[in-house]
């Protein structure tokens, strides 16, 4: 028996070395300095968000799947910052997995019922109108129809709390971006690379932390900081559809992604 645990142990590490030496390095760790400064833990972590298992099934249906992205490009298109992160099959990735953050607004039901019935709604009342689907209306009817969700307009005629929903959805759909080592790369963020130790080994750390002020491996072009990436289409994310509470997911940008890397992406 001891000797057929460890031809399993063998073939996995093997295969596992296999996958790693197959899979494309993260251009975020194509810096020397900065792979150098990445624990093995937070590697993982981060190749695990580029590069994700692949599923059997998802958590939502195809038509509900679709809807996500649709919604998900309206509030953040990423053209602007060259990325293509999944952020839809993040989020139904996590609805599959039952995680959370541990709280929920009490008009709320649980997470993985409100994408559904939050979808169900914001497509389903569509059907009041000219255009129908989300997809058929051009990009001014499709903002000013989310205009109207997030400022209450449409949650008495679909009789539920879209208005409410749409904010956890705002903030989980820019927390995945933020975190998701592309977006990472695009607005030269290294505040994860604090050290192969964690800070023990002399070197490791951060010595400076001021504003303005930033360590030699910090830039991607490896000389003078160019025009660093932000949230792509700020305006769409924050500014058209935010209504400046603590909910509104444009604010607290750098803080977010420092949450989510320090918490192996938990929402």
């Amino acid at each position: 028996m001891g000797v057929e645990l460890d031809v399993h142990e063998a073939d996995a590490r093997v295969s596992a070395s296999y996958a790693l030496m197959t899979t494309p390095e993260l251009k975020i760790f194509q810096n020397v300095d900065v792979r150098e400064r990445v624990s093995d833990a937070t590697r993982r972590v981060l190749e695990q968000r580029a590069n994700p298992e692949p599923r059997a099934s998802r958590f939502l249906t195809d038509e509900e799947f679709a809807q996500l992205q649709e919604l998900v490009d309206a509030i953040l298109p990423q053209g602007t910052a060259g990325t293509s992160v999944d952020i839809a099959d993040a989020i139904d990735r996590r609805l599959q997995s039952g995680k959370t953050a541990g709280w929920r607004y009490a008009t709320l039901p649980a997470d993985g019922e409100a994408y559904r019935q939050g979808l169900r709604s914001l497509f389903g009342m569509l059907q009041h109108t000219p255009m129908k689907t989300f997809i058929a209306m051009p990009p001014p009817a499709r903002e000013a129809y989310l205009r109207c969700v997030v400022n209450g307009d449409v949650d008495g005629p679909a009789q539920f709390p879209l208005s409410t929903w749409m904010k956890t959805v705002k903030t989980e759909v820019v927390r995945t971006w933020v975190s998701h080592p592309d977006a990472m790369y695009a607005m030269e963020y290294y505040g994860f690379a604090d050290g192969m130790t964690g800070g023990v080994e002399p070197g490791e750390g951060w010595v400076s932390i001021g504003p303005n002020s930033a360590a030699p491996f910090e830039y991607n072009d490896g000389g003078e900081r160019g025009e660093i990436a932000t949230a792509p289409d700020a305006t769409a994310v924050s500014g058209s559809m935010g209504d400046g509470s603590q909910d509104d997911p444009g604010a607290g940008r750098q803080t977010e992604v420092a949450s989510a890397g320090s918490e192996g992406g938990a929402r």
